[in-house]
């Protein structure tokens, strides 16, 4: 208790003073994130989420089959993996308009593209 009283006192205390703490406090966050998330190629991470985007499909047949034992239960996993897909290919086409065009990726997407990029041999 005495250690969560401290933390507390602790963060309101560097967040009025605009010290250490305040950047992990609220929004001040994305910009941190923002700045750290910027390094990667579009091109690759275009290509990178369209190949997700066709990979989604790899063994479709084989999990309708052994999960999917009703009709319905097949059209959820075959909607998932077309919204799946479809998700992936609009995050190409975010990174190519965004190399086209100079403008910005959300955080979310630059840190999704990055990491996507970096798992791939």
């Amino acid at each position: 208790m005495v250690i969560a009283l401290g933390l507390a006192i602790a963060l309101f205390i560097s967040f009025e003073n605009g010290a250490i703490a305040s950047p992990l406090i609220g929004s001040n966050f994305l910009p941190l994130v923002a700045q750290a998330e910027n390094s990667f190629d579009s091109d690759k991470a275009a290509d990178s989420a369209e190949r997700a985007s066709e990979q989604i499909y790899e063994g479709l047949d084989q999990t309708k089959q052994e999960i999917g034992k009703t009709e319905g239960r097949k059209a959820v996993i075959q909607k998932a993996r077309d919204h799946a897909s479809d998700k992936w290919q609009s995050l190409a086409e975010k990174a190519r308009t965004a190399r086209d065009s100079d403008a910005e990726l959300s955080p979310v997407d630059q840190h999704t593209l990055k990491h996507l990029t970096e798992s791939e041999p």
